[in-house]
């Protein structure tokens, strides 16, 4: 995923450019919070299970 921050305006790109923005609210606060006014975060979007373990199939499930 690709975060683009300029200002208090954040977008989340899939490496496809799909919008995922309005699917990670709490990525973009957090985006939102970096000391800079313009960044480019290049990053991989894992979901963890109930072990706490990453898990591709608990992403996939996410419809993400």
């Amino acid at each position: 995923m690709l975060a683009a921050k300029h200002g208090k305006d954040v977008r989340l790109l899939s490496l496809k450019e799909k919008d995922l923005t309005s699917d990670f609210p709490t990525l973009v606060e957090a985006v939102r919070g970096v000391e800079a006014e313009t960044a480019l975060i290049d990053g991989e979007v894992v979901a963890i299970d109930a072990k706490g373990c990453p898990s591709f199939q608990a992403l996939q499930k996410s419809g993400i």
